[in-house]
């Protein structure tokens, strides 16, 4: 098993609080998620106060797609998760509606 976790800010470094963050497996669908004590939990992962999320997964290849506000804020492919693999994301005010 593997970690994925990072944190989601705004331009001017703020968490975002509530971002959706989406985790992909390699065929495109919604991956198996579990938390820490190896439950599962919801995909999507929500943000926290800290703008903190994390989720432990297979090790393997894996894509994101953070949402806020209604508009996609971030996409992310191909990311390999090893042992522990921080994802930290920047959102713009910006994005494609969803």
């Amino acid at each position: 098993m593997a970690v994925l976790n990072g944190n989601i800010r705004d331009e001017a470094g703020n968490p975002v609080i509530g971002a959706m963050v989406y985790v992909y497996d390699v065929t495109g669908a919604l991956a198996s998620l579990e938390n820490a004590l190896g439950n599962p939990i919801e995909n999507p992962l929500t943000t926290n106060i800290d703008g903190f999320y994390e989720a432990t997964v297979d090790a393997g290849t894996y894509s994101i797609t953070v949402t806020y506000g209604g508009r996609i804020r971030y996409r992310e492919g191909r990311i390999y998760v090893g042992t522990i693999t921080p994802i930290d994301v920047v959102v713009g005010p910006f994005g494609e509606l969803l």
